[in-house]
């Protein structure tokens, strides 16, 4: 963990381990407080960190202060509260050549407060280098009212934090972004949560840029209160994919060029030139 962070909450753990013997339970040591307050604290940065780095791994290349677009489908409170706290700043941080275009879609009570305060027809200046829009309602509407309209911008990326792919409009969205063949993606609270997510994009011939661990996971691990079999840390897993592997009007398999094609194209391209000078 960087020194700007450790060394106040070393401050800190100090100042809690004073209060330790009014608990009535052994003094576990301040080193042991420290790394408890370092998880909570990896709990609060997982978002915006997973967030920044997606769109910083996973975007165009673009010139300095070209801006990039993301857009956040299916926020609720955690999403919201980021941005009314400021967290924004670590997104920005992780992309410190480009401006940044953030746009939240949901129809969860979460978002609404925000689809009031910069909508899309007046986004918000949050800071010199990040727009917020958001919307009240679901993703795939967003885009045939907004996007095709040509009102807002084709995204970089789409993401999603936890999204439940069994839920029913789930589906129409995901089939949207896959047809339009945009880059997604989505993380996992757990290895249940990701298989599941993993089994629905199979079914639907995802193809995968990333599915795996994410580095930028919380280390607040977190046991639910209604099944306590249930052990979760937000974003422990990201699945990244763009288009799919199947060509869905005639059903057959898409296939990568590979080397020796390129190669080919290159020549006839190269062959082509020569023939126009």
């Amino acid at each position: 963990m960087h020194g700007k962070i450790l060394t106040p909450l070393q401050g800190q753990a100090e100042n809690i381990g004073k209060w330790w013997e009014y608990t009535g339970k052994t003094h576990p040591g301040v080193e042991e407080i420290t790394n408890s307050l370092k998880r909570l604290v990896t709990g609060v940065l997982t978002h915006p960190m997973t967030i920044g780095k997606v769109i910083s791994a996973y975007t165009p290349k673009r010139k300095k202060d070209k801006p990039k677009s993301i857009h956040l489908v299916g926020t609720d409170s955690p999403e919201a509260t980021m941005i009314y706290a400021g967290f924004y700043t670590e997104i920005l941080s992780c992309n410190p050549l480009n401006p940044i275009k953030l746009t939240m879609v949901s129809p969860s009570a979460g978002n609404k407060q925000l689809s009031k305060d910069c909508s899309p027809a007046s986004p918000m200046l949050i800071n010199d280098r990040c727009k917020l829009t958001a919307w009240d309602g679901l993703y795939h509407d967003f885009w045939e009212r907004y996007i095709l309209a040509k009102k807002v911008e084709r995204p970089d990326v789409v993401m999603a934090i936890h999204p439940r792919l069994e839920g029913e409009f789930w589906g129409p969205t995901v089939d949207l972004l896959l047809d339009e063949n945009i880059k997604v993606a989505f993380t996992a609270f757990n290895e249940e949560h990701f298989k599941q997510a993993l089994e629905r994009l199979d079914y639907v011939f995802a193809k995968y840029v990333y599915k795996g661990l994410n580095p930028w996971v919380s280390g607040h691990v977190k046991q639910t209160p209604h099944d306590p079999n249930m052990i979760w840390a937000s974003n422990q897993y990201l699945i990244v994919f763009q288009g799919r592997t199947v060509d869905m009007k005639t059903l057959t398999l898409i296939e990568e060029p590979t080397e020796e094609n390129l190669a080919e194209a290159e020549d006839e391209f190269e062959r082509l030139l020569n023939e126009t000078s």
